[in-house]
């Protein structure tokens, strides 16, 4: 991530839902969020999660951003594991590695 010393947390989109994950402040180079986000995806919701990397000490600062499509999920119906670049402008700066499930009312 592009970060000298930072507060970050994970910002994420479907549609018009969003969540936001816990800070880590630790100073970590390489931040971990053991969290479970549940967002309920209806019809009318978009086709992909966004995932924004923001620095809650530098005024939500930009760190990083992906995205992941969800069609391919919801049709499998199993737990992924995800491996998604992470992006800083047009640059690659790391990745973003999220288990993901989707189920079924």
């Amino acid at each position: 991530m592009n970060q000298a010393s930072s507060d970050p947390f994970v910002f994420l989109t479907l549609g018009k839902k969003s969540k936001k994950t816990k800070t880590q402040d630790e100073d970590n180079k390489k931040p971990v969020w053991n969290e479970t986000v549940l967002i309920e995806r209806t019809d009318s919701d978009e086709s992909a999660v966004l995932f924004w990397i923001l620095d809650e000490g530098n005024k939500n600062a930009i760190l990083g951003y992906t995205a992941l499509s969800v069609y391919p999920a919801i049709f499998s119906k199993l737990n992924e594991k995800y491996h998604l670049p992470l992006f800083f402008g047009n640059s690659i700066i790391g990745e973003l590695i999220l288990h993901m499930s989707f189920k079924s009312k």
